[in-house]
Order: C-alpha cells, then structure tokens, then sequence
C-alpha cells in the first residue's frame, strides 16, 4: 500500500512491528516503515479493519497471528482482541479461534483461550462443564426452597393471628352486651 497521507480515519496493519487498527496513518506508517514484507490497508470504518485482521487468520498456511491491538475511535483507550492459530493439529484440522475486543488485556486473552480450549475439547468429544453455574443453581434452589418455607411459615402464622382476633372481637363484643344490660 502505497503512503497516503492519511485518506482514512483507520489504518490496519497485518504483519508489521504491531499489527493492530491505528487511527492515523502516522501512526500505521510507524508500525510499517521499514519492516520487510509489511502489510496494511486503510478502511473507512472500525468494523471492517477489525475484520480484515482476522480474515488473515483464516487461512491454514499463515503461523498464529501476534495479539491485535485497536483504538477505540471514541476515546482513544486501547481495546485487545486476540486471535489463536492452531494449524494442522493431530486430527487433521485448523482450529482458529477469535476472542473479543477488550478493554483488558488479560480478560482478551483469558477469554480467547477459553474459546480455543473449548474448540478442542470439542473437536475430541468432550465438553466443558461449569461446575460453578451448578453450585450456583443448587445455592439459588436451596434459597429459594428456604424462601417458599418461610413465607408458608409466615402466612400460617397470619392466619393463627386472624383467628385469636376474630375470638377476641367475639369476646369484646359478649363484654360489650353484657355492660349495656
């Protein structure tokens, strides 16, 4: 791509120093200069940098993508999403797996792993179980049991105390008639 003096709001570096969406072309051409076989596009919108990126990783002959910066173009703060290659693996297949865009760089790259790892338990026949999700729906039944026995304990008790009223306005009622006579 030749240098264009900054034609568009978003510049995409493929291989370069480090790949990423870049919102100037300053700072793309910083990332290219001089870095043998570089590869990068400018794109009118976020969306289609970011989809350009990952396309790349699509394809079994490339090696594992580097991690893949981008700017937010509202606040300039940096998002990750990271993208792991695992081409011609013992089945037979390229697994990919792409994780999202994160403020975090370790929540990006913990998330992405997660994504890979499930793709090849998976691609084996097994799956991941979230052991925690089940203490939680054992934890909320249980609650929820103990929440339903209470509100019965508490209307029973409703009830008793509506009955001793009844008997007591029976009662203050016969005292009534009996002080009128």
């Amino acid at each position: 791509m030749s240098t264009d003096g900054g034609r568009f709001p978003f510049y995409a570096v493929r291989r370069g120093r480090v790949p990423g969406v870049y919102r100037s072309w300053q700072e793309c051409e910083q990332q290219v200069n001089g870095y043998r076989n570089s590869e990068h596009r400018g794109f009118r919108n976020l969306a289609e940098a970011v989809a350009w990126l990952r396309s790349a990783a699509a394809s079994p002959a490339r090696q594992p993508t580097p991690p893949v910066q981008t700017i937010n173009p509202k606040d300039d703060n940096v998002l990750f999403g990271f993208t792991v290659v695992l081409p011609h693996n013992g089945r037979g297949l390229d697994l990919v797996a792409h994780g999202p865009l994160c403020y975090s760089e370790h929540f990006a790259r913990q998330e992405v792993s997660f994504t890979m790892l499930d793709k090849i338990l998976s691609t084996m026949g097994y799956t991941i179980r979230d052991y925690n999700h089940h203490i939680v729906v054992r934890v909320t039944a249980q609650l929820n049991q103990e929440k339903k026995e209470e509100v019965d304990r508490l209307n029973n008790r409703i009830r008793k105390l509506e009955l001793e009223n009844e008997e007591l306005r029976g009662q203050v009622e016969m005292f009534g008639e009996m002080l009128e006579e």
